[in-house]
């Protein structure tokens, strides 16, 4: 009887990596407009307690 040792092959770590890059390319831009989303209400709520608005 043979006892191999498995594990992962060069090709399923290139797919992994492959499907990662292309899953953290559609979320990047996400992240981005939740940020500036979240900045923009910051400022409103800013201006709307001190019935003021320098932006």
């Amino acid at each position: 009887m043979q006892n191999r040792n498995r594990g992962f092959t060069l090709i399923e770590m290139m797919i992994v990596v492959a499907v990662m890059s292309i899953i953290l390319a559609m979320a990047v831009p996400s992240f981005r407009q939740a940020i500036e989303n979240a900045r923009l209400s910051t400022q409103e709520r800013i201006c709307h307690r001190a019935d003021y608005c320098p932006y």
